[in-house]
This record gives structure tokens, sequence and C-alpha cells, in this order.
């Protein structure tokens, strides 16, 4: 797999659809290439760059987006499962943390997509959480920057 290129990471999300699959299933696939993103050393390789500032390093943000969206499903199933709301919690505060390393450092070129994203993910919750936004599972960010243009962000 090249972790930079885009297509693999959507041509497994189409698999997994395919065979009715939840994305979960590749979270800790995903997470190798993600790096440390929450300081707890989730990733096994540093070797892209790291954050002097927390160790974030990350081989792939596709990986990211990946991950985001596991975590916004995985809190939209708490949700649904009238689990803790504190798990749930704990799922969007994790998909908001890969969403702001994507708008602000791993894909700035794309960072109003990213923001929005990070918008509707609090948005079902009817805010609170850490950056004011619940569950986003987005199809189309299996092609960002059109849905980008597609949804209108500035």
């Amino acid at each position: 797999m090249a972790p930079q290129n885009e297509s693999p990471w959507n041509y497994l999300r189409g698999v997994l659809r395919r065979l009715e699959r939840p994305l979960g299933d590749v979270e800790a696939f995903a997470a190798e290439f993600a790096g440390d993103l929450f300081g707890e050393g989730m990733g096994k390789d540093r070797e892209m760059d790291d954050d002097a500032q927390g160790g974030n390093s990350a081989r792939s943000g596709h990986a990211l987006d990946v991950l985001a969206e596991i975590y916004a499903e995985q809190a939209m199933q708490s949700r649904r499962d009238n689990a803790a709301e504190e798990e749930a919690r704990q799922k969007r505060e994790m998909a908001d943390r890969a969403l702001m390393l994507l708008e602000t450092r791993y894909d700035v070129i794309r960072a109003g997509y990213w923001a929005y994203r990070r918008r509707e993910l609090w948005k079902a919750d009817g805010g609170g959480g850490s950056s004011g936004a619940v569950g986003l599972v987005d199809d189309t960010a299996s092609n960002g920057a059109a849905a980008a243009r597609g949804k209108g962000v500035k």
C-alpha cells in the first residue's frame, strides 16, 4: 500500500462497503499509518516527521481521515445503542483530533473542507465537546476536494 496515495484508501472503503463490513474493521491498520495521534503510542512508525509539541507524526493523512470516519461511526453507534454518553463523547473527540490535524498540519490545502467536517461532526449533537462540535460519517470523504467544492466550503 502507498499510504500517501488516496486511491488505495478509497478502494479499501469500497471493498468494506461491498462486503457490508464496518470501517472499524481496519482501525488498527489505519492507526499504523496515522502515527502517535493521541500521545499513547497508537501508531508504530514515526518516520514522516515528529511534532515537538506532542510527538504527533503521521505517515498518511488519508489514514487520519479513515480514523476520523471510524471514530465518528463508533460515536454514532454508541448513541444508537444508548451506550455511555462519555464513550460517545470520547470517540467524537478522537475524530475531531484527527480532523484538526488534517486541517492544520497534514492537508492544509483542504483546510476548509476539514473545518466543515469538524463542524458536521458535532452538529448532530447540537454542540458541546472540545470544538463546539456528533457523528460524522461522510460518504463524500472518498473525494474530499470534490466534496468540499460541492458543499460550498469556504
